[in-house]
């Protein structure tokens, strides 16, 4: 198979799997100058997940919208991974993603409450579900923009120094929980991977704090949550050991290489499933309350107070 073909087959597979493109939009004719083979391609496909096109436009209008609801107060940028025991339940039943989601979420919150000793405050943050490594590899993980605090009648009560340790116990616990609920695993198997050191592998890194009123960092932030899986830069296919070479990007000087069925095997698995949400927004960032704010005809002022804490 050669370079043209595979690009044309990975074209027509992603058409076969689960895209929709749409050639009324305009399409671009592609063609080897060596043999003469050409393909016609849709500049829109109203995909996502894996079409670079497409997924970049989503994540530069997810970039400003981004931009126009963040609260001017500190955020910060928190990841959540699990171990890879557990991610091949996620590729094999996509719906168990929103469970990823909803955990993290709930243990930030429940942290914050326990730490400041306010029991209705709410906090906020955008939730941002990716199934890729660097290296293309199947890796559910959670970027999320959060507010380091409660906000509580007017009042942003701000920690400072976050507990990435304590964050993790409660995620491990919730999401554990959940897939106990959904019958993916038993009492045995969550007390095998309790027993486990490094709280099971379930790792949550808080980023410093990034000023909400910072404009340009905010959107840059949004569109790396948001990134492509795919990106024909980094790809290289060699016709002649029928694989497919991988780079990491300018972060990583390291490559993987992936027999070509095992390469499509993956593409098939980061597309999202219909009407999956990959994007949460939670809290003060929620549809509820910023509708309910819109309705009242009020911007919320949030008055900020800092809270001193020692991480524990």
């Amino acid at each position: 198979m050669k370079t043209h073909q595979f690009h044309s087959l990975l074209y027509f597979f992603l058409l076969d799997s689960k895209l929709n493109p749409v050639p009324e939009k305009a399409v671009a004719r592609v063609r080897c100058a060596a043999c003469g083979h050409d393909f016609f391609v849709a500049f829109s496909c109203r995909a996502r997940g894996v079409c670079p096109s497409c997924t970049s436009k989503r994540s530069l209008w997810f970039g400003e919208k981004f931009r126009e609801i963040v609260h001017p107060q500190n955020h910060r940028h928190v990841t959540f991974t699990i171990p890879k025991l557990l991610r091949a339940y996620l590729r094999r039943n996509r719906k168990l993603g929103k469970l990823l989601l909803r955990s993290a979420w709930q243990a930030w919150p429940e942290y914050l409450r326990e730490r400041l000793q306010l029991r209705d405050g709410l906090s906020g943050g955008i939730f941002c579900m990716q199934t890729h490594g660097s290296l293309f590899n199947f890796h559910p993980h959670v970027h999320a923009l959060v507010l380091p605090g409660l906000v509580r009648e007017g009042c942003f009560h701000e920690l400072k120094g976050c507990s990435a340790t304590a964050v993790a116990v409660r995620f491990r616990a919730g999401f554990l929980t959940a897939l106990k609920n959904q019958e993916v695993l038993d009492s045995d198997q969550i007390e095998g991977l309790m027993s486990w050191k490094n709280n099971s592998r379930f790792n949550v890194h808080v980023g410093k704090p990034i000023d909400g009123a910072d404009g340009e960092t905010i959107e840059r932030l949004a569109r790396y949550m948001s990134r492509d899986a795919l990106c024909i830069e980094r790809i290289h296919y060699h016709a002649g050991e029928q694989t497919v070479t991988v780079d990491a990007g300018k972060s990583q000087a390291c490559s993987r290489n992936w027999p070509v069925p095992e390469f499509f095997a993956l593409v098939a698995a980061h597309v999202p499933c219909r009407f999956e949400s990959l994007i949460t927004y939670n809290g003060v960032y929620s549809s509820s309350h910023r509708g309910q704010c819109r309705r009242e005809n009020r911007e919320e002022q949030i008055e900020e107070i800092v809270v001193e804490a020692v991480p524990v």
